[in-house]
């Protein structure tokens, strides 16, 4: 029950970064009993599940960034400062991204050049890098469909007063406002 009520005060940002993580976790879990294989060639299976747990790292890593850098960017009022804050954290993702798959795709494809290390693997840690993109579509999409359903409920008469006033100062015209038997409903 604690559980519940702390996911849901979550805010969107935390609930992707959540999803993210537990899409990460879920995936390796399910890969943990490939470390018990290996191929005809020797290649172990373990490096299914740790390229995976290296991408789903990663993935979280570069989430938790753009918490930071955006907090960071709405909090700051010197323009200099957040175009380099955005900047940076832009950069260090493409680094994150970069070496990671880098170094397993070394691992995969050339693991003589780490003297036979071959801990991940290229696909399975390309692969955990791809359910971040759709969890945080998914979840900003939702959001969205959530504020179009708010923003879409009938106006109470209050809001219709307000409007008319507005729009009858912006006139001109005195801002006292009777409203017709069919704008009172």
């Amino acid at each position: 029950m604690k559980l519940a009520k702390w996911y849901l005060n979550l805010d969107t940002n935390r609930k992707t970064l959540f999803w993210i993580a537990a899409v990460g976790i879920a995936g390796f879990l399910l890969q943990t009993p490939l470390f018990f294989f290996r191929s005809a060639d020797g290649y172990p299976g373990g490096a299914y599940a740790l390229g995976w747990l290296l991408g789903s790292v990663i993935s979280v890593i570069s989430f938790y960034t753009m918490i930071l850098m955006s907090n960071a960017l709405l909090s700051s009022s010197t323009k200099g400062y957040t175009m380099g804050l955005s900047l940076g954290s832009a950069f260090l993702r493409i680094l994150l991204y970069g070496a990671a798959l880098v170094v397993s795709a070394i691992c995969t494809f050339r693991a003589e050049w780490f003297s036979g290390f071959n801990a991940f693997n290229f696909y399975t840690t390309f692969g955990a890098m791809l359910p971040f993109p759709f969890v945080t579509l998914f979840f900003y999409f939702h959001e969205g469909r959530k504020a179009t359903v708010v923003s879409s409920l009938p106006k109470t008469e209050n809001t219709k007063v307000e409007e008319a006033s507005q729009i009858k100062e912006e006139k001109g015209e005195s801002s006292e406002i009777i409203l017709s038997e069919d704008e009172k409903q």
